[in-house]
């Protein structure tokens, strides 16, 4: 007898059209026969097989989606009930929608082409498509599978704009002048930048000024350095138990004082009274480096030894007996703790990347460089355009914008 899964139930509110889900679930689990179970549950309700649309992101997991949905009617309606109860439900949901086939004659194994199973740049083509004039691109628009000769036109385009009296001329000046006149490495930024347009082009385009740009970009910044702050935490508690924290907070106070009361200068003194994990907030970013400081060498690996050097001195040093006896059971109490951490790669890579977070308010000097960087990827952004106007071609991330 074959046993019916632990997550049935869950299995079964999935296939609800009413509502909407998240499945989550390893690899070989049945994600994808569960997905295949919800299209074909809801070609028993629709009028047409066009009002359902799957989105995947490859050509391959979409070619493989649409023929299990095909193998599914195909077989419901030739081979016996299998007896396995995942497929005997994919076959019960397949006969069902045979017959709404049947009723309103869409004929879909004669026309499979009507199951809406797309890949993400697909759709938005598609879309683009059916609105000529809203999109600007004139109607079907046709698109260049490996855009960066494009990329390559419009650059250099772009780099000659230096020459002559262009208005282009000062901003180019100083972004070449920042890449040691390297107009190859030049021309190769703005081709990679062009490749993402989709992704910074409509927030440099929502700046009123030059003074909102760079404001506005500082609080991108500001959210994306609380993006990993957020990320390091959740795996700090993931990784960590309470007691361990509570041994964690413990000695990073006792460090913290001793560098403390010797005037060192480190990161781990931002750590003194704290007894809690700090929260993710721009305010707090001290206190994490101060705990990828105590935790960790240069290189972001684990620490493995544990002295003076992060606030933990040497007994035969202290003065007195209980000062002896408190730095050796602190000591111990960390190493025990940075050997619960050994084996986890992610936190420790997590916490590893705050090293290289950027400040969170640009200088004079380095927004003068980004300010001139903006001003030529704007340019950039028209030569592009003329040059897929000229060519009667556009990319994927024009057809996503």
């Amino acid at each position: 007898m074959t046993q019916i899964p632990v997550d049935h139930p869950e299995r079964e509110r999935a296939l609800d059209p009413e509502g909407s889900f998240i499945v989550q679930a390893p690899a070989g689990s049945g994600k994808t026969e569960l997905l295949t179970q919800r299209y074909l549950r809801l070609l028993s309700l629709v009028n047409e097989p066009e009002e359902i649309l799957a989105i995947t992101f490859t050509r391959k997991a979409a070619a493989e989606m649409r023929n299990r949905i095909i193998k599914a009617l195909t077989v419901a309606g030739s081979e016996p009930e299998p007896d396995e109860p995942h497929l005997a439900k994919t076959r019960e949901l397949a006969t069902r929608a045979l017959k709404q086939d049947k009723k309103l004659g869409w004929n879909i194994l004669r026309n499979p082409a009507r199951l809406k199973v797309r890949t993400i740049d697909s759709f938005c083509l598609y879309l683009t498509g059916r609105m000529p004039v809203l999109t600007g691109l004139g109607g079907d628009a046709r698109v260049m599978e490996d855009p960066r000769s494009l990329y390559e036109q419009a650059a250099r385009r772009t780099l000659l704009e230096l020459k002559g009296d262009s208005r282009w001329h000062d901003p180019l000046s100083v972004l070449l002048l920042h890449l040691d006149n390297d107009w190859a490495r030049a021309g190769g930024l703005i081709m990679e930048m062009l490749g993402r347009r989709e992704h910074w082009l409509r927030l440099v385009g929502r700046a009123s000024g030059e003074e909102d740009l760079r404001s506005l970009l500082e609080g991108q910044l500001c959210l994306e350095i609380e993006r990993r702050l957020n990320k390091t935490r959740l795996l700090f508690n993931r990784f960590t138990s309470p007691d361990e924290q509570k041994a964690f907070f413990e000695c990073a106070c006792f460090a913290s004082l001793n560098l403390s009361s010797e005037n060192k200068v480190s990161a781990i003194t931002a750590l003194e009274g704290l007894d809690r994990l700090p929260d993710a907030r721009i305010s707090s970013l001290d206190k994490w480096l101060g705990i990828m400081e105590i935790l960790q060498t240069n290189s972001g690996s684990w620490r493995k030894g544990v002295d003076k050097r992060i606030g933990f001195p040497a007994a035969s040093s202290c003065a007195d007996k209980d000062s002896r006896n408190q730095a050796a059971r602190k000591k111990v109490l960390f190493q025990d703790f940075l050997k619960a951490l050994a084996g986890h790669g992610a936190l420790q890579e997590s916490l590893a990347e705050l090293a290289s977070l950027p400040d969170t308010i640009y200088s004079d000097e380095t927004w003068e460089i980004l300010s001139a960087l903006l001003q030529v990827l704007k340019m950039a952004v028209a030569q592009l355009h003329l040059v897929m106007q000229d060519k009667g071609l556009v990319d994927y991330p024009e057809i996503s914008m």
